[in-house]
């Protein structure tokens, strides 16, 4: 680590000012109210929580149908205004709907490697190297059933999914989703974000410090003060 704390590198203040909704049931259609959010700080919209809504079908919708006449207006406004979108929980037809409609880059916030585990809301390697070309971010979660097929994930088993998506070329677009809330049991040295450091040590026991850097937050941060807009739309609220 050359010397520096974890403490010195892990903490990016930044990153927690961008607001974000997790499906948007609540918006009911009206992208008057998506600007409101918009002008309230929300940066991120979620298009979905695993199920259906107005805009787009979630991931355990068994049609799996793609966006609706008034998600595509919301795929227009989020391409003007500088609103990002979320694909996890998103249903696979709705993900490739919005790579094909999107004329910015999107994130899939805390999905991991279906080739790897095999969770409906886990992502195909089609998916990932379509996030890959299009330089979105891909999240991994460490949310145990995301994690290990059968249960009992432990925090080794999370650089399974390193090691995918880095195959797939994917290193500078990864990232980490953690979801540490609204769960029941957690991966076994991945309970609380207080053992990221000790994440850390494991991750570079495997891969270069710039590289745990990128994964950790550099590549989530670089993202965010690319694509994020102030509240005028002209430059990175970030930087204020």
């Amino acid at each position: 680590m050359e010397g520096r704390g974890h403490g010195e590198w892990l903490n990016c203040p930044g990153l927690w000012n961008a607001l974000s909704l997790e499906g948007v049931d609540g918006l009911e259609g009206n992208l008057f109210y998506a600007q409101l959010c918009f002008e309230l700080g929300v940066r991120c919209l979620g298009i979905t929580w695993n199920y259906a809504n107005w805009a787009a079908d979630g991931v355990l919708e068994r049609r799996n149908g793609g966006f609706t006449e008034q998600g595509r207006k919301l795929i227009e406004w989020c391409n003007r205004s500088g609103m990002l979108l979320d694909v996890s929980h998103l249903a696979p037809a709705g993900f490739w709907e919005l790579l094909e409609l999107s004329t910015r880059p999107f994130i899939a916030s805390h999905s991991n490697c279906a080739a790897v585990c095999t969770h409906p809301r886990n992502l195909s390697d089609d998916q990932l190297k379509a996030l890959i070309v299009k330089d979105g971010r891909i999240g991994l979660t460490f949310v145990p059933w995301f994690v290990r097929d059968g249960g009992g994930a432990k925090r080794e088993d999370m650089r399974r999914h390193i090691e995918h998506v880095c195959g797939l070329g994917g290193s500078g677009q990864l990232m980490f989703g953690s979801d540490f809330d609204g769960i029941d049991s957690w991966v076994e040295g991945l309970e609380h974000p207080g053992q990221y450091a000790e994440f850390a040590d494991l991750l570079l026991k495997y891969y270069p410090e710039a590289d745990v850097r990128g994964w950790l937050y550099e590549n989530a941060l670089g993202f965010l003060r690319e694509q994020l807009p102030s509240s005028a739309g002209n430059a990175s609220f970030l930087e204020r």
